[in-house]
């Protein structure tokens, strides 16, 4: 290091001419700083790495003096008299070789592992089967030395060493022009210009150099130092001045001195920074992590984290990893951008500047819809289905040249609702919140959002500050994924293999796992029955699903790799095994691959089932994590294709399956605390690793939250003998004059049992409202659903009335059956349709069963579907050559499909209590359209009830986008209506009116 200053007075010389005077970076040779890093990469130990860099950086700053004069005395911070060369020459440059992904004034390269191969291929003149080259291009290969496998640098130096110069000829300036040649060049997409310039490193550097260079443009240093360590070594303030401002330059131009202490640090306009974070937590957490102290509580938005600065009628957009996106949605309300342009009456008079911290969302203006990331459209630039940029805002930090990070957070939301914004609607909204103190309240909130299928929530201690770049500060994400028993896990078969690097190198660190695709009526068997003999193979095609390369310890994987190391086959592109089948494209093809009965079964957890065409069955999982290895299931037991289907059918694809009862209790072990969502459950945690419990925030002790006194009476009843005794129900909800919690206290006074969520002892599931929640339980076919009429006649009768079909929303086959044996052994005390000959009816058991004697309908779902859609063929109702659009018909054309199902597309599950559906599945017919029993691609209108609730509607849109590319209308039954007058009214003109007036 001594040697430093007058090092690399050859080539420098010319740059230093070039600049006009001598800066410390065209001094110092570059092999210098790669000597540094071989160095600190060769130690153990944070302290003995901290000191190499401190003295590198103590003789930078020494060069510095000699060629700028001395520093500023400490207690003169403000009068420092540096010219703007001082100014400029700071330790940046080698800061930004040093820390390369903290760099966020240099954009990508453009290269890669296998790209760089190619280039020293032909460089070296190698040829494309020599031994050197089968290294470079399989680096991942475990054939080769442990101290090499998938460490691409380390593999082009042991290549290189014998074939380069012994001494550089670049200086740290020198080699900094040379990268910032090329990321201008790939971001031109000019790439001849990327390889002139690679070119002219590799020919002027030691194979030293540029094992750290490859590094350098890989953005993967490998020598064991973090950016807070390396931060830390310059200056004191280094770390917290970087999460306000994302600028290595800033950082090394202002803490140049390290006896010059910044008094105040904290975010600025215009200047990007680290925002503040969520820690994991289960929802059955935050009683002991609040202890008593008031939270907010609003829904988890899942888009992209983004950061508004206005500055007059400026704009500036920062990603959360301090990213630019100001070009792309506008600068100024008069200028280019999609958001920009629509936020002129956003902000309330009188606002000046401020810095809003939100999530970028999608909203879809045709539907009035929320998208999320899960979704194949990309938030950021303009999308061909309809999404536009919608920015949510949940937080203020500065308003009008006031930092406010060091104001409670309650105080900050309420600026925010009142002082600041008024909202446009699809382009900025302000996330609505809550005030809570119980965790009671809290997971009712969070049922809530389960049953919306939202991501999760947001738990936020109302007296929170700011704290930037912070995870561990009083807030918290809830999500379903992170409570033992809330989401249903996916079984899933190893059948490839991807290569690991770092410390995971020389073995499969991830899995491509697939799934056996099978037919319907072979579900039971792929699904583990008694004579599964788990051949796997070549009766059963499996499909590729998903990649998991989390969820277990090192140790773990290394036994499995073990066990599947004689059954690994390289996989040959040009050769696919027949064992399983991938994406069109053999896209996300593995390393090795693996016949599925020579394999292992893995239980995997995630957050929810989303499209993908780069796996065979046509979607993958979110975050996905492994929780377990399943070696009592063979392959032909893992989760089918059909399975599958029926999964992302019943809830939409979001995989939480199951509400909490409120004061309930579950598994909370099962958080994690990394920002995608993956982490290890304890069955998989490394032996002698001890779990850490979370310390409440409060500092002093405080009482646990207690439920809320509605509750107390279900919880605290004491079981009596009575005519419920051995019998447990499941009480989803009650009438207004009987709630739920009313119809609870009932069943235990009656010596019943009471549970919030249905198992095998359930006798049934009483719902007086057939919700999302009931609408889940009805598609599994597990359980039979009864009216709370039933339950309340059952009480005022002293004993449990049959399941006949006026007292149900769903039934099994078996329960209708046994039903149907006990009314005949009654000597028919009820006709087929559950009429009962002796006692009375009604008015609301009338309108039923009318509804049942008119349309055949069976609560099992066995009725026809005749009155509510067409077969192939057109009815006979009306002649075929009467239906061509000449005669004038207002629906000629049309395919309409009557959302009278509690479930979406299925017919059995079809209601229609007052007849409504039918009256207009005939005027449909009458007008000359045509009837659907499902959405199918033929659709074009969905008429739907003008109360539908949201959550209903966007199920609706959603499943009519995944089966057809073009748009259908959802409409009102007024519009059938309307659209059906005589001619001769004068409201109408005999044709179809326009569907935007009936939107719900």
């Amino acid at each position: 290091m001594a040697a430093m200053s007058a090092a690399g007075s050859g080539n420098s010389q010319s740059a230093e001419a070039s600049a006009g005077s001598p800066t410390v970076a065209s001094r110092v040779p570059f092999n210098q700083l790669a000597g540094l890093l071989e160095r600190v990469s060769r130690l153990r130990g944070h302290k003995e790495k901290l000191g190499p860099i401190k003295e590198f950086m103590a003789t930078w700053r020494q060069l510095h003096t000699e060629l700028h004069g001395p520093e500023p005395l400490p207690q003169q911070p403000q009068q420092q008299t540096q010219s703007q060369q001082q100014q400029q020459d700071s330790f940046y440059p080698a800061m930004r070789l040093l820390l390369p992904l903290s760099d966020r004034a240099r954009p990508a390269y453009g290269i890669k592992e296998f790209m760089l191969a190619k280039i020293y291929i032909e460089i070296l003149c190698l040829g494309r089967d020599s031994p050197e080259a089968k290294k470079l291009l399989n680096y991942k290969n475990p054939g080769q030395s442990a101290a090499t496998t998938g460490d691409f640098a380390a593999t082009a130096y042991f290549i290189l060493q014998h074939r380069c110069p012994r001494q550089g000829a670049l200086t740290v300036q020198q080699v900094n022009n040379h990268l910032t040649a090329m990321s201008a060049a790939n971001a031109a997409n000019k790439r001849d210009e990327v390889k002139r310039q690679l070119f002219a490193l590799i020919k002027q550097t030691t194979a030293l150099e540029q094992k750290w260079l490859i590094r350098i443009v890989l953005r993967d240093i490998r020598a064991g130092v973090s950016e807070k360590t390396v931060l830390s070594a310059f200056h004191p303030d280094a770390e917290a001045l970087y999460d306000v401002t994302q600028s290595l330059e800033k950082v090394c131009t202002s803490l140049h001195y390290p006896g010059v202490r910044l008094h105040e640090i904290g975010v600025a306009l215009n200047t990007p920074f680290r925002p503040m974070l969520g820690e994991a937590a289960s929802v059955l957490q935050l009683g002991e992590l609040f202890a008593g102290r008031p939270f907010l509580l609003e829904v988890k938005f899942d888009g992209e984290r983004m950061q508004l600065h206005k500055s007059g009628s400026g704009y500036r957009y920062w990603s959360r990893s301090g990213l630019e996106w100001t070009a792309t949605y506008g600068a100024a309300p008069d200028g280019p951008g999609n958001l920009t342009p629509h936020l002129a009456s956003a902000f309330l008079p009188g606002v000046d500047n401020c810095i809003l911290d939100g999530e970028m969302m999608g909203f879809n203006l045709e539907t009035n819809t929320m998208g999320s990331k899960a979704q194949d459209f990309d938030i950021k630039r303009v999308s061909v289905r309809g999404y536009v940029p919608c920015f949510v805002v949940f937080d203020l930090i500065l308003l009008n040249g006031r930092v406010l990070t060091d104001r409670p957070l309650v105080e900050r939301k309420r600026i925010l609702d009142n002082q600041v914004l008024a909202p446009v609607p699809g382009r900025l909204l302000i996330s609505e919140w809550s005030l809570a103190s119980t965790q009671a309240e809290a997971v009712e909130k969070f049922n809530a959002a389960i049953e919306s299928r939202e991501e999760g929530l947001m738990a936020k201690l109302a007296d929170s500050v700011y704290s930037v770049a912070s995870r561990k500060a009083g807030w918290f994400k809830l999500k379903p994924e992170f409570v033992g028993g809330l989401v249903d896990d996916v079984d899933c078969v190893i059948v490839g293999g991807y290569f690991g690097s770092g410390h995971r190198a020389g073995m499969c660190s991830h899995f491509l796992c697939a799934l056996p695709d099978v037919g319907e009526d072979d579900v039971g068997a792929a699904g583990g029955g008694e004579d599964d003999d788990g051949d796997g193979g070549a009766s059963v095609k499996y499909l590729s699903f998903c990649k998991v390369g989390s969820g277990y310890s090192k140790q773990t994987l290394f036994e499995y790799n073990m066990k599947m190391a004689q059954h690994w086959q390289r996989f040959d592109k040009r050769s696919p095994p027949e064992a399983f089948r991938l994406a069109d494209g053999q896209r996300e093809r593995p390393d090795v691959w693996i016949d599925p009965s020579n394999s292992f079964v893995v239980q995997v957890r995630a957050s929810e089932i989303v499209a993908s065409d780069a796996y065979a069955t046509g979607y993958t999982l979110r975050f996905p994590r492994v929780v377990g290895f399943r070696e009592d299931k063979t392959c032909r037991q893992a989760t089918s294709v059909a399975q599958l289907t029926a999964l992302r059918l019943r809830s939409q694809g979001k995989l939480a399956r199951s509400v909490l009862p409120v004061g309930g209790n579950r598994d909370d072990n099962d958080c994690e605390d990394n920002e995608d969502g993956a982490a290890a459950s304890s069955t998989t945690s490394p032996p002698g690793r001890k779990r850490q419990r979370r310390a409440p925030i409060a500092r002093a002790a405080a009482a646990r939250p207690q439920v809320g006194s509605q509750f107390v009476g279900v919880s605290a009843a004491a079981d009596t003998a009575g005519f419920l005794t051995g019998c447990e129900l499941m009480v989803l909800n009650g009438l207004e004059a009987a709630p739920k919690a009313e119809l609870e206290r009932r069943v235990l006074a009656a010596g019943g049992r009471v549970v919030q969520n249905p198992g095998r002892a359930t006798r049934c599931v009483v719902a007086h409202s057939v919700n999302a929640r009931a609408r889940n339980l009805i598609a599994s076919g597990r359980h039979d659903v009864a009216t709370a009429d039933w339950l309340l006649a059952s009480l005022e009768a002293g004993r449990l009335l049959p399941l006949t079909r006026q007292f149900v929303h769903f039934a099994r086959p078996a329960t209708l059956a046994k039903e149907e044996r006990a009314a005949s052994a009654a000597v028919g005390s009820h006709d087929e349709f559950g009429d009962s000959y002796t006692k009375p009816v009604t008015p609301q058991a009338l309108g039923e069963l009318l509804d049942k004697t008119h349309c055949g309908q069976s609560t099992s779902g066995t009725a026809a579907a005749d009155d509510y859609a067409d077969d192939d063929e057109v009815e006979a109702e009306w002649p075929t050559e009467l239906l061509p659009d000449d005669v004038g018909l207002p629906l000629a054309g049309c395919t309409v499909y009557l959302d009278c199902c509690l479930l979406i597309g299925d017919p059995t599950t079809r209601r229609d209590p007052d007849g409504r559906w039918r009256e207009l599945a005939a005027d449909v017919r009458r007008a000359g359209g045509r009837l659907a029993a499902s959405l199918t691609p033929s659709v074009t209108h969905a008429v739907v009830r003008p109360d539908e609730d949201a959550s209903r509607l966007r199920q609706i849109r959603e499943a009519a986008s995944r089966d057809q590319r073009r748009r259908i209308h959802v409409v009102t039954a007024d519009w059938v209506t309307d659209s059906c007058r005589p001619a001769g009214d004068v409201a109408s003109s005999a044709e179809r009116k326009c569907e935007r007036l009936y939107m719900p």
